[in-house]
């Protein structure tokens, strides 16, 4: 009785380190810090009304871009009962795609425009500029700013 009791105990506490070192090597590979001086731009952008496999639920896609021009893309579908994540694209592009995002970003003011925030039911989308030491967060810039922010997400898509 007892041996089966320790069997049990053992069981149950090596399914929660499973479970919890699971936890953090998704949570690790899922979410570039956002505070990383090296982070120059990034872009996540989220719909709550996403149906796959005819299951209704959530999609997501981030655009992680450092000033190495290394690029990291991540997406998925999530939904009650499940979260599927897509092969995270990463990609060593080098300076010249640096270079073509930071003269888009100052020829384009964004960092000195005053972004209104639209609110949209079940979508959402964040950006994240870092350059010159000026840090700048847009939470569902309006359509003047979110213009600028496609033609970033366009360029960097074009190097994948």
């Amino acid at each position: 009785m007892i041996k089966r009791t320790l069997v049990t105990l053992l069981i149950i506490v090596l399914l929660c380190l499973g479970c919890f070192f699971g936890y953090i090597s998704w949570h690790n590979r899922q979410t570039p810090s956002l505070d990383d001086p090296t982070l120059l731009y990034a872009s996540e952008y989220w719909v709550g009304d996403c149906r796959k496999n005819d299951r209704e639920g959530g999609c997501y896609r981030n655009i992680y871009l450092y000033n190495t021009g290394r690029i990291i893309i991540e997406s998925g579908f999530t939904a009650k009962d499940i979260k599927e994540i897509d092969p995270t694209i990463k990609k060593d592009s080098g300076l010249i795609i640096i270079n073509k995002i930071t003269n888009e970003i100052k020829n384009s003011g964004i960092l000195t425009k005053d972004c209104l925030s639209d609110t949209i039911v079940d979508v959402g989308w964040e950006h994240q500029i870092n350059l010159d030491g000026v840090k700048k967060y847009f939470n569902n810039a309006s359509s003047d700013c979110k213009d600028v922010f496609d033609r970033l997400d366009a360029m960097v898509n074009d190097e994948i």
